[in-house]
């Protein structure tokens, strides 16, 4: 994506299809991508959120465990399982809860 994409974001959210594999693994060049091109005042990278969207269905393609350790490698606050748009709000103020008390975030800071 585009620089003018995330011009002036303090905080983002990547969704991924939890019974699609595919989905799961692109995550990595997404959350990189976004890493690569935003950064806050301070030179940190903005706070972003993991969301596996169909979570509430039975197949899934990806593992907890899986996303656990993506969560890790790649810096994210966390991650949530979706189960349908309704349900993304709290995770959506959540982030924005985690980013007012806490501007520099840190690895390991995901509860809300």
């Amino acid at each position: 994506m585009t620089r003018v994409y995330y011009k002036e974001a303090v905080a983002a959210v990547i969704v991924f299809d939890v019974t699609n594999r595919r989905s799961f693994q692109a995550v990595t060049k997404w959350k990189n991508d976004l890493d690569l091109k935003v950064h806050l005042a301070n030179d940190l990278c903005i706070p972003c959120i993991l969301l596996a969207n169909k979570y509430d269905l039975k197949t899934k393609a990806v593992l907890p465990e899986e996303i656990d350790q993506l969560v890790t490698e790649l810096n994210f606050i966390g991650w949530f399982g979706l189960f349908s748009f309704p349900f993304f709000f709290p995770h959506l103020r959540c982030l924005i809860q985690r980013k007012l008390q806490a501007p520099n975030i840190s690895k390991g800071e995901s509860e809300c």
